[in-house]
């Protein structure tokens, strides 16, 4: 054991206790210190004796016409400063962090719904408020639900289609997309200048395994299809394997706007309009991160330049007590370009 280990630490010796020190050791003087302090001389220098009685050691040599540090008063002059500041920093951290101008957001996505707008307000949200730290994670959709449930993520964000509708309402956030259905090149559909889905049933069915869109549009080809008919589906783990295994010819897929990439030997072709892509946001109320009350009022006032002209926004919080999207009816926002 090393001599600083050996020595114990006291349980008495409190931020007053260093902040008279400090009192002192500026003015070199107990009366003078006192009037900075507002105490009475007497009292700061049993303050003083309690701190030298901790220690172990005197802090000041005295006389009758001044006053000297110390060997150990000059070392814990210089210890009591960092002290000092660490606890302010600490303490005006934690106040801003109580304000909501520092601290964590943690959010998920799926992968369609990071593409478009979400990647616009993320990147504006991060410049206004650089002090904040953002984690990003990508999990399965159910696993992103039941963690915002559980308070270990702050918000998701995921597509949801309008008429084909898997994981309820929710949270809605601006204005649906187009969604498209993505096709071999030489498709005998490739050429239609507007699909339904149940037209592409005799398709094998890719799906990405974290793109919502794709998914409730299978699941909506699989609830529609005929007595006695099954699709194929193939999943993949992301959307490129799935643009590469259309352009191969193996099936089709389903993409909402802003997903969408050029690639050789890929068609797109618009769903009809009743088909649409709204991202979603989900969070729980229960939530007390002042980060995230921030990021959502932020949300509320952000505007879209896009394409689209008017953007709608929705916001709706989660049901307090159930592990499921809420399902009552969002407050509406229209914001004007």
């Amino acid at each position: 054991m090393d001599r600083l280990s050996a020595v114990p630490i006291s349980n008495i010796i409190e931020l007053r206790h260093l902040r008279s020190f400090k009192a002192i050791v500026s003015v070199m003087h107990f009366t003078n210190a006192a009037e900075l302090l507002h105490v009475g001389q007497p009292a700061l220098s049993r303050t003083i004796k309690q701190l030298e009685e901790e220690i172990g050691f005197p802090l000041f040599d005295r006389d009758h016409k001044r006053i000297r540090l110390t060997n150990a008063g000059r070392v814990l002059a210089a210890q009591a400063d960092k002290v000092l500041d660490c606890f302010d920093s600490a303490i005006a951290f934690t106040q801003q962090a109580a304000r909501g101008n520092v601290g964590c957001l943690a959010l998920a996505f799926t992968t369609d719904a990071i593409a478009g707008p979400l990647s616009d307000l993320l990147l504006c949200f991060k410049r206004d408020h650089s002090s904040i730290e953002i984690s990003y994670h990508d999990y399965p959709l159910e696993e992103s639900l039941h963690l915002v449930e559980a308070g270990k993520l702050d918000i998701v964000f995921y597509n949801s289609n309008s008429r084909a509708m898997r994981y309820g309402r929710g949270s809605k956030l601006f204005e649906p997309e187009q969604v498209y259905a993505t096709l071999p090149a030489q498709h005998a559909l490739a050429g239609e200048r507007e699909l339904h889905p149940e037209m592409l049933q005799g398709d094998v069915l890719i799906m990405p395994v974290n793109s919502t869109t794709s998914i409730e549009l299978a699941q909506h080809q699989l609830d529609c299809a005929d007595v006695g008919y099954r699709p194929q589906t193939l999943t993949v783990e992301n959307m490129f394997t799935a643009l590469s295994l259309v352009a191969a010819g193996v099936g089709i897929t389903f993409l909402n706007d802003s997903s969408r990439v050029a690639k050789d030997g890929i068609t797109y072709v618009p769903l009809t309009p009743e088909y649409k892509a709204q991202l979603n946001g989900y969070w729980s109320p229960q939530n007390s991160n002042p980060i995230l009350s921030l990021f959502l009022t932020y949300i509320e006032r952000y505007e879209i330049k896009g394409r689209s002209g008017n953007r709608v926004l929705y916001l709706t919080r989660a049901s307090a007590d159930s592990s499921m999207i809420s399902t009552d009816e969002p407050e509406l926002a229209v914001y004007s370009q």
